[in-house]
């Protein structure tokens, strides 16, 4: 730097030189700057004529010499201290010290010497001339290269300006920076051109929460809000600052905690004194409270417009009440910004709320309807104590955060509901929702309560003039139609109100009347004629007076004036309310009455003893008594039907002579009379003297505490009845033998069919060189007619309903399709079947091979009667009830309608009586048993329902089963595994209960071939005492339910109560019992059974018993 004045230079320019200077030495040297200065192959003129030549005052030291005495000064240090190289040769520094120089500056160089480092140190020196300047010392040991010192090199600046000028500028800076700190009420934010923070003030602090160590450093974008930050806020004030000059800003930032506050201020450029950019500088002030004040007023000038001009449009508005909800639910969805208003009456005991319209914005879909407060939250409970619901998210308000999919799915992320009460009943809603969540202020809430309050009022309001104008019409309607005159005279005497009789009086529309007066009306003299009456009236008297008032044609008329007084809200008089009739009938029927008052008495005294000779001579026996049957009057009747006399009855009570089966009977029918109910028939037997028993009939009317009663012998008309009903039951006796010979010669023609191939089949069988192939051919016939009779024998049994059905619970619509995909191959391909089933299940309690059975029988019908092609169409209905059917009462249900629909050729209407009987059929021999529609019919009786048809000739016909609907049951899980091998009976011990020899042989002789240990007894009794008190061992009892003395039931249930742990199988082909009550709860086994379905029945109650 050979043309620069050292006082010129600047702290780093000098900096920069001593750098400089030692990086030189560095070059020769491989130690790094701040280390010992090794020598080098430089020679040491070389390094001083260098040094020489810098204006960077330097000297070097010898510390190998006493004192370490200067040993080299250049001429820039020369100039610096005054001193010529001779002065200064051989001296030690300290010289250049003085009076104030610092101890401790020097004890810090000694420190550094004595530890050969570095030191860069300010320390007071003074020149030759005395006078003192501030030196920038910097010394560095030089070593050579084994570490060896060798010298102490030395550089000194005059910064005596520059730390002057640096003090005044801190000085400066201190009291800028105690003005910078100490505004509390202003934020101050220094940013440098990209916008991060590089000073920050107390108020800074003091407003946003952050310290100067947090936010120093940082993006000045922290505190800006998110959405200003997303659209580019930050970025956008300082283009402006920039441009602009300053970047005014009022808007919401976030202080520490995401807490929100609004601030007032603006950003504007830093500049160097180059008017170079450096940065920014933000000022900032909170207003958040001034804001909130001004939006507070702001928002309540808008409330108060807009509350006013409700009240200008409820009051203006002539529509229903559903379009003043409208108008108040548009004018609040408007001024509050939201998406969904909505104003409902309220059934509190459902908890419903019935919305007729709403209003929507923003996307929101309308919500018009009937709904179910739980259905969106649990709030109900606030609003039926009177409480406004607010929530601000309806995702995390506990109230709502279950519900919170429903509510935003109808835009209520956050919502307001204000209950109306009148009369301490919740009445209606006024429901705000918002699609975002959103804090809802107080003076918005305050807003919606006056809406709600107001919107309420006026739709009362609008419903009571409804009401009025229709009560207002029904009395018009009312007036109109009386025989009456109705008017309202005012004070004035003037007309404010006529009814349409008025036309018939006076000749004159009602309309016309009004606004008349009473003179114009009547004239003088009929004013003068109502003077008194009417001056009464407006006194307040209620008046009535009759008042001659002939017809206008000159017919007589007599009129009753009435004349009532109207008060108005202070009690005073106004007018009087005035009713006329033309009581002219009326008053010459009294006058006719009392001409005749004289002849009426002679009149009764005559029909008195008419009724008197008819209670003597009557043939029917005539009563009178208490309510507790105490006899006090008897006709001479009683005498010739039953023989008593009157001194024989009265005092003792009719109960003594009624027969003993109708005394309960007809104790209720004398309670029924004491509550006055009448009888026209009452039927009972009264003995007669002779100790005999007559029926009576009896006609019965309470009165004045007591009974009188007429009755009638019908004992006669009684033993024809009876003998009428024995003739009937006969006739349905021969009906129902003529039914079991057809059942005999049907079952006899069915049965020997059956026999023949099993004969036939049994006959090849015994040939002792019948080939493999064609045994089991023969056998697998024999199976199979066995199937075929069981069949038989079910459907027979079905039809007498003696069938033993095992009832489960059966989803119909399952089972319909199951046996849809059956049909095909039943009917045939020609023939479509179409299946129609409800959207929800439907379930019945019933066999489900017999109701499998049932639906065949029927298609198979359906087919033969379509002749193998056409639609058959089979539809399930739940839920409904069963009409009455051929004469049997139907039922509420609910019930399973299932409908098949033929297409086929009809049933003709003679024919349609007997379908259902045995063996009764219209087709070819050969072609049908007749067994079909009985089966169907006898599994529908004995399920509890019933079977009906309708049939059109050349259209096709329709069987409608009906079975009662149960609720669904998960079905029990079994351990019963039918497709495998037939299971071993493994040694358990089981006693066999059959009264038929061969059976219990043939059963014994099974289960010992499967591996059981049985053991045959003849009777149930037996089995009792084979058994004991302990089982004596046995695993189970498979027993016959229809025996001699004990059945197989008794049996079972005597074992369930001893030995409720050992299991009972039951067998049976056939069993009323069984029929008419079910299986009680045990295991049964349809006979015909087979070794098969025998061992597995045995193993599963085994099963469960050791499962137990």
């Amino acid at each position: 730097m050979p043309n620069q004045d050292l006082d010129a230079l600047t702290r780093e320019e000098l900096k920069a030189e001593v750098l400089r200077l030692q990086a030189l030495q560095e070059q020769n040297s491989p130690t790094a700057f701040g280390r010992p200065i090794q020598s080098t192959p430089v020679g040491h003129d070389e390094l001083l004529s260098a040094i020489e030549k810098t204006r960077m005052p330097m000297i070097l030291t010898d510390p190998r010499q006493p004192d370490d005495p200067i040993i080299f000064a250049n001429r820039a240090f020369q100039q610096l201290s005054g001193y010529s190289s001779e002065e200064l040769l051989g001296r030690n520094c300290r010289f250049l010290q003085g009076p104030d120089t610092n101890p401790a500056d020097v004890r810090a160089i000694r420190d550094a010497l004595k530890a050969k480092r570095d030191l860069a140190i300010d320390i007071l020196n003074y020149r030759k001339d005395g006078s003192p300047f501030l030196n920038e010392l910097y010394i560095s040991p030089v070593c050579d290269a084994d570490g060896e010192l060798l010298y102490h090199f030395g550089s000194q600046v005059d910064v005596t300006g520059y730390r002057k000028d640096r003090r005044t500028l801190e000085e400066s800076e201190r009291r800028k920076r105690s003005v910078f700190d100490s505004v509390l009420d202003f934020a101050i934010v220094v940013t440098d051109r990209d916008g991060i923070v590089t000073d920050w003030n107390s108020g800074a602090a003091h407003v946003m929460g952050w310290t100067a160590e947090e936010m120093c450093g940082q993006d000045a974008s922290r505190f800006f809000t998110p959405e200003d930050n997303a659209n580019g806020r930050p970025a956008y004030e300082m283009t402006t600052a920039l441009r602009e000059g300053r970047a005014p800003d009022e808007r919401w930032h976030v202080r520490k905690g995401d807490e929100r506050f609004w601030a007032s201020g603006e950003m504007m450029p830093l500049r160097d004194e180059t008017d170079a950019h450096i940065g920014f500088v933000k000022i900032m002030r909170d207003r958040t409270a001034e804001h909130l004040a001004g939006e507070a007023l702001q928002r309540e000038e808008r409330h108060r417009q807009a509350l006013l001009e409700l009240s200008n449009q409820l009051t203006e508005h002539d529509g229903d009440a559903a379009s003043l909800a409208d108008i108040a639910t548009s004018l609040l969805g408007r001024t509050l910004g939201v998406q969904l208003v909505g104003y409902g009456l309220v059934d509190p005991e459902a908890e419903t709320i019935t919305v007729e319209r709403d209003w929507t914005s923003g996307g929101a879909h309308p919500i018009a309807g009937t709904h179910r407060f739980r259905d969106f939250g649990t709030y109900i409970e606030d609003i039926k104590r009177r409480e406004t619901v607010v929530v601000t998210d309806a995702r995390l308000d506990p109230r709502t955060s279950a519900y919170a999919e429903a509510l935003e799915a109808i835009s209520a992320r956050a919502l307001v509901n204000t209950p109306v009460f009148e009369h301490g009943r919740f009445v209606s809603l006024l429901f705000v929702c918002s699609a975002e969540p959103r804090e809802w202020l107080e003076d918005e809430l305050i807003f919606i309560r006056e809406v709600a309050t107001r919107t309420r009022a006026a739709i009362a309001r609008r419903q009571a003039e409804t009401a009025l104008r229709a009560s207002e019409e029904e009395l018009r309607l009312v007036a109109d139609a009386l025989p009456v005159l109705v008017a309202f005279i005012d004070r004035t005497l003037t007309y404010r109100f006529a009814n349409a009789a008025y036309k018939t009086w006076f000749g004159q529309d009602p309309e016309t009347v009004m606004g008349r007066t009473v003179v114009d009306l009547v004239g003088e003299d009929g004013l003068a004629a109502r003077r008194a009456g009417i001056g009464r009236a407006l006194a307040g008297e209620t008046v009535q007076m009759d008042l001659d008032w002939p017809w206008w044609d000159g017919r007589r008329r007599i009129a009753d004036i009435r004349y009532t007084p109207r008060r108005d809200a202070s009690g005073a008089v106004d007018g009087f309310y005035v009713f006329v009739q033309d009581v002219t009938a009326q008053r010459d029927a009294a006058a006719l009455l009392a001409e005749r008052a004289d002849t009426l008495e002679r009149e009764v005294a005559e029909r008195t003893v008419d009724r008197n000779a008819l209670w003597m001579l009557s043939s029917d026996i005539m009563l009178r008594c208490t309510f507790e049957g105490v006899m006090t009057a008897v006709n001479p009747a009683w005498t010739a039907v039953l023989g008593w006399r009157e001194d024989e009855l009265l005092g003792r009570t009719i109960f003594e002579f009624i027969h003993p089966d109708d005394v309960a009977h007809t104790i209720e029918g004398a309670k029924a009379s004491s509550e006055g109910h009448a009888y026209s028939r009452f039927e009972n037997r009264y003995r007669c003297k002779d100790g005999s028993y007559r029926w009576i009939t009896w006609s019965t009317s309470p009165a004045e505490g007591m009974i009188n009663a007429v009755g009638r012998d019908f004992t006669a008309d009684k033993n024809q009845a009876d003998a009428l009903a024995q003739t009937e039951d006969a006739l349905r006796q021969s009906q129902k033998m003529e039914a079991v010979g057809q059942l005999t010669g049907g079952v006899a023609h069915d049965f020997n069919n059956l026999l023949t191939i099993i004969r036939s089949s049994v006959d090849f069988l015994r040939r002792p060189d019948l080939p493999e192939e064609r045994r089991r051919r023969y056998m697998d016939a024999v199976s199979e007619t066995v199937d075929r009779a069981a069949k038989l024998t079910g459907q027979l049994l079905a039809f007498a309903r003696r069938q033993a059905l095992k009832p489960e619970t059966l989803n119909v619509g399952e089972r319909l399709r199951a046996i849809g995909d059956m049909l095909d191959t039943v009917t045939g391909a020609r023939v479509r079947v179409a299946i129609d089933l409800p959207g929800t299940p439907c379930f019945i309690k019933a066999d489900l091979s017999q109701f499998e059975t049932a639906l065949v029988n029927m298609a198979v019908n359906a087919r033969d009667a379509m002749e193998g092609e056409g639609t058959l169409t089979m539809r399930l209905s739940c839920g409904g009830s069963m009409p009455p059917i051929r004469g049997h009462g139907g039922g509420p249900g609910p019930f399973a309608k299932i409908e098949l629909r033929d297409t086929g050729s009809g049933i003709a209407e003679a024919d349609l009586a007997r379908i259902f009987e045995p063996f009764f059929t219209t087709k070819e021999v050969g072609k049908g048993t007749g067994l079909g529609l009985s089966q169907v019919f006898g599994f529908a009786k004995q399920s509890g329902g019933d079977v009906d048809v309708h049939s059109v000739v050349g259209e096709g016909t329709t069987f409608t089963l009906y079975l009662p609907e149960v609720e669904p049951k998960a079905p029990p899980a079994s351990n019963d595994d039918a497709s495998g091998p037939v299971p071993g009976g493994v040694g358990l011990k089981v006693l066999v209960v059959e009264d038929n020899i061969e059976v219990g042989k043939f059963a014994t002789q099974i289960l010992e071939d499967l591996g059981y240990r049985p053991e045959w007894v003849a009777n149930a009794e037996i089995a009792l005492d084979r058994l004991g008190a302990e089982g004596d061992g046995f695993d189970a009892v498979f027993s016959d339910v229809v025996m001699p003395g004990m059945g197989g039931i008794a049996l079972a249930q005597e074992l369930r109560r001893r030995l409720p742990r050992l299991p009972v199988v039951l067998a049976s082909g056939y069993s009323h019992v069984l029929a008419e009550n079910g299986d009680h709860g045990f295991e049964l086994l349809h006979k015909p059974y087979s070794a098969d379905q025998l061992s597995r029945v045995l193993r599963r109650v085994n099963h469960a018993r050791r499962g137990r």
